[in-house]
């Protein structure tokens, strides 16, 4: 629906230029903490999220996440608003056969996966394991 980092959405950019993104975090942590920073006094909404557990064979996944071997800064990577130049490294990925991206969390606390599902192959699998419901948030 909208753009983010490492996509770009209908509407916002000619259809050649847009691709869907799967965010996927590499640990519970990384997943609350991506939840968390973009959360402005909708605690009770907490509730609401659920942690799934996913089981990923990638064929094609580039390792975005050492900033300096790709000639950018790590603040580039994690810039908060500004997604011009995740969304060219993306572009470039799947120019260069990329079905996924390893990134850092604009969190620090680890890293994400994200997926760009219409470029999977055959070979390739995203298979739900499971699901977990926390409740992270209690009315006073």
């Amino acid at each position: 629906m909208v753009s983010g980092r490492y996509h770009r959405a209908p509407g916002e950019f000619p259809n050649d230029e847009v691709w869907a993104a799967l965010y996927l975090a590499l640990s519970p942590e990384v997943g609350l903490g991506e939840v968390l920073r973009h959360f402005d006094d909708l605690m009770p909404q907490l509730n609401e999220y659920r942690l799934s557990e996913l089981a990923v064979e990638i064929s094609v996944v580039f390792d975005c996440r050492n900033a300096a071997s790709l000639g950018l800064t790590m603040a580039g990577l994690i810039r908060d608003g500004d997604f011009l130049l995740t969304q060219e490294l993306a572009a470039e990925a799947i120019t260069r056969g990329a079905e996924a991206i390893l990134v850092p969390s604009a969190t620090k606390l680890g890293d994400n996966l994200i997926v760009f599902p219409e470029r999977l192959t055959a070979a390739s699998t995203v298979t739900f394991i499971g699901s977990r419901d926390p409740r992270l948030y209690v009315r006073r």
